[in-house]
């Protein structure tokens, strides 16, 4: 997954505003096509939810240093605790709590781009792609549908 996000490659427009690549990282008869997406509006989104995340970290984090070892080790539970926080949390050798920038950088450079994989041959990085986002609206009207007259698992 990993390398596939990381090769490089030029993104092809598809309707609306998803740009879409294709990756194959194994030339075998059963190969494993990848299609990198990326919107830019998502992009956009992810950056200021980053930022919302990053800003409560740092208030909760704040005056951390001062706490005794017990303290910060139970603060830093449960920050872990929640998944937004724990992702960008670090504890450093000497047990402070600090902002892992690095894992912000890694995020940064995801933003906006999902990953889609497939083993049809026959289907272009286009068609996966707007396969796609038809069932994220289907499932959303469903959703919608469900909501709206109430409906109980059967």
């Amino acid at each position: 997954m990993t390398a596939a996000l990381a090769r490089a490659g030029r993104y092809h427009h598809v309707a609306g505003n998803v740009e879409v690549k294709e990756v194959v990282l194994d030339e075998g008869t059963m190969r494993d096509r990848y299609v990198v997406c990326r919107n830019p509006d998502e992009k956009t989104r992810d950056t200021a939810i980053r930022g919302q995340i990053l800003e409560g970290l740092a208030a909760a984090i704040a005056g951390s240093d001062d706490r005794s070892p017990a303290e910060r080790g139970e603060l830093a539970c449960r920050l872990r605790g929640k998944p937004a926080y724990r992702r960008f949390l670090r504890l450093t050798s000497g047990g402070l709590l600090r902002i892992n920038r690095a894992a912000v950088a890694a995020d940064a450079r995801l933003g906006g781009k999902f990953l889609l994989r497939t083993s049809d041959p026959t289907l272009s990085a286009e068609d996966v792609a707007l396969g796609y986002k038809q069932l994220l609206e289907v499932e959303r009207a469903w959703r919608d549908m469900k909501t709206t007259l109430d409906l109980r698992p059967v």
